[in-house]
């Protein structure tokens, strides 16, 4: 600990409590402070909790110039916008479950199919979709051409008779050539 400072105010002499007082009372280096009754306050936490009361003041400040009213109307703008874009987004995956479904139906023409049929009955709850299968059974009556047949006939080959010749034996195919060649 650097006492110099002390070195100062005492000299080479022992001071008698009055002497002490006359000396610091010129001193504007030294001040004295009982630490038992909390007079006395570091340099460094009193810096720091001076920043920190003027950080506080300032964010205080731009609070203050905050209009409640001008809040609550951007919150309210938000949630009609939010509640656009989840309706927005039920809407398009509705659209895209009953266009799926409509061509694993195997409509023609999906979009015309889906102009026939009427929305409001059709909802969604999860990956199930309610009131479109009856629209599209009677759809599939009133309008066959829509959900045309799919068929499965193999296709007949009429005129042309594979090559082969019937049996499975070659030794016998071959007597027969030779026998024709006169070998």
């Amino acid at each position: 600990m650097d006492l110099e400072f002390l070195r100062n105010i005492f000299g080479d002499k022992a001071l008698t409590f009055a002497e002490l007082e006359t000396a610091l009372k010129d001193n504007k280096d030294v001040k004295l402070a009982n630490l038992a009754a909390g007079g006395y306050v570091d340099r460094g936490k009193f810096d720091a909790l001076d920043a920190k009361n003027k950080t506080l003041s300032e964010q205080l400040a731009k609070l203050g110039d905050i209009k409640p009213d001008e809040l609550q109307a951007e919150i309210a703008r938000l949630k009609s916008e939010n509640e656009q874009a989840e309706q927005r987004y039920r809407q398009t995956l509705l659209d895209h479950a009953v266009e799926s479904r409509l061509m694993n139906e195997g409509a023609v023409d999906v979009k015309a199919v889906r102009a026939l049929l009427d929305m409001n009955k059709v909802r969604q709850d999860g990956e199930a979709l309610f009131g479109l299968d009856e629209q599209i059974t009677a759809l599939k009556k009133d309008k066959p051409l829509a959900f045309p047949e799919k068929e499965s006939k193999t296709p007949e080959i009429n005129g042309v008779v594979p090559a082969g010749s019937g049996n499975q034996d070659n030794q016998q195919d071959v007597a027969l050539i030779n026998g024709l060649l006169g070998l």
